[in-house]
C-alpha cells in the first residue's frame, strides 16, 4: 500500500542519517591510521564503494566543526574537505561522541528530492578551541537515485543549518539561497522550474486587467514570463496603450531579483485594440494591433505567500517606464495586482 511505501521510505531515510552519524564517529575514533581515514572518507562519496552516502564529491556541507563560528560566518565546504577537517580537528575517542537525534522527514518535494531535519550533538571537543559544542538543528537534502538492485538509492546532496542551505542542482552547479528563513521555502524553485499564474490587476487610470502568464525560472533570482491580458476600463490618456475600453496585451518580461522581493526587468510587447476610443478618435487610436507599445523598464515588487509545494499567492506592484510608445516616451504607469501561481 501507499502507507507501507511511505513508511519504508521514512525508515530508509532514518537509516541514511544514522549512517552519516556512524561515518563521523568512525573517522573520529581511535585506532585508525590517517590513510584508513582517508579511504573511509573517499568511500562515502564514491559510487560503487559499498559505503556511499553522498551523491559525489561536489556535495556542499555548511561546516559546524568550529564551535566559535557563528551562523552568520558559516564556512561552506565540499564533502571531502569537511570530513577531512572533522577528522583532523575533532577529538578522538574510543566511544561514539556524535549523536543525531530527533530525525524527521520534513517532506517529499518531488519524486527525487526529500528534506530531512535532525538535531546534531557533539559531546567531543575541538582540539584547538576551548568552547564546548552546543546542540544544533541541521538539515539534509536527499536525492533518490536510480539503482539496479532496489530501484532507487537515497544519497545526500546537501547538509546545512535550517536557516540557510546550499542546493545541489541537476547541472552540478551549487546555488546559494540566502533570503529564506527555512530551507523548505527554496525547494519549489529547484524542481518547479515552470509556473502558470492567473493575474488580476489595475492601473492608476482605472483600467482593470485579467490575464494569465507562463513563467520559466532559470534560478531563484531570474525568470522569463509571457503574459496575455485582457483590459477594460475608462482611461484618460491619449495613447493607445491602456487608453482603450477593451484590449488584449501580449507582454514578455525578463525580471532579475536584486533585493528581496524586488525585481528589475525589461518588458516588451504589444496591444490589440478591440474598440476605438469613443469621442477621441485619431488614426493611432482605432481598433487594431500596436506592436512595441509596451517596451520599457519595470520595477516589480513581488511578495509571495507559499500555500503548498505547488501553489502560491503574490502581490504585484509594478512601476513601468516606457522606452518607445509615441507620446508615452519617458512617462510611467503604475500597476497593482494579485496573482495565483501554480507550479508545473
Amino acid at each position: 500500500s501507499e502507507k507501507d511505501k511511505a513508511q519504508a521510505l521514512e525508515n530508509t531515510l532514518y537509516q541514511l542519517i544514522k549512517e552519516y552519524e556512524l561515518l563521523l564517529n568512525t573517522i573520529s575514533a581511535t585506532g585508525f591510521s590517517e590513510e584508513e581515514r582517508k579511504l573511509i572518507i573517499a568511500n562515502s562519496y564514491t559510487s560503487g564503494s559499498g559505503q556511499q552516502i553522498f551523491l559525489d564529491k561536489n556535495v556542499i556541507i555548511e561546516s559546524d566543526i568550529n564551535p566559535n563560528e557563528s551562523k552568520q560566518n558559516i564556512k561552506d565546504d565540499n564533502v571531502k574537505k569537511y570530513l577531512r577537517d572533522f577528522a583532523l580537528f575533532y577529538s578522538k575517542s574510543e566511544n561514539p561522541t556524535v549523536s543525531f537525534n530527533k530525525i524527521e522527514v520534513v517532506g517529499k518535494f518531488s519524486e527525487e528530492l526529500i528534506q530531512v531535519n535532525f538535531e546534531s550533538v557533539f559531546s567531543g571537543f575541538h582540539i584547538l578551541k576551548e568552547k564546548k559544542y552546543q546542540a544544533s538543528q541541521r538539515m539534509v537534502l536527499v536525492k533518490l537515485v536510480p539503482d539496479l538492485v532496489n530501484k532507487w538509492k537515497p544519497l545526500i546532496v546537501a547538509v546545512g543549518y535550517n536557516a540557510k542551505a546550499y542546493i545541489y542542482s541537476e547541472n552540478k552547479n551549487k546555488e546559494q539561497v540566502e533570503d529564506t528563513i527555512q530551507s523548505l521555502e527554496i525547494i519549489k524553485y529547484i524542481n518547479k522550474k515552470k509556473a502558470l499564474e492567473l493575474i488580476i490587476a489595475a492601473n492608476e487610470e482605472q483600467a482593470l486587467h485579467v490575464g494569465i502568464s507562463y513563467s520559466h525560472f532559470f534560478s531563484t533570482n531570474v525568470f522569463f514570463s509571457f503574459q496575455l491580458k485582457y483590459g477594460s476600463g475608462n482611461n484618460y490618456r491619449d495613447y493607445v496603450y491602456n487608453s482603450l475600453y477593451n484590449s488584449l496585451s501580449i507582454n514578455y518580461l525578463f525580471p532579475v531579483k536584486f533585493i528581496k522581493n524586488l525585481y528589475l526587468g525589461l518588458g516588451t510587447g504589444g496591444v490589440i485594440a478591440l474598440d476605438d476610443i469613443n469621442g477621441r478618435l485619431s488614426e493611432g487610436e482605432r481598433a487594431g494591433y500596436y506592436p512595441g507599445s509596451s517596451n520599457g523598464l519595470q520595477f516589480i515588487l513581488r511578495p509571495e505567500l507559499r500555500l503548498s509545494d505547488r501553489f502560491s499567492i503574490n502581490i504585484n506592484a509594478n512601476q513601468m517606464y516606457f522606452f518607445n510608445a509615441g507620446d508615452m516616451i519617458g512617462r510611467e504607469r503604475f500597476h497593482l495586482g494579485i496573482g495565483g501561481v501554480y507550479f508545473l
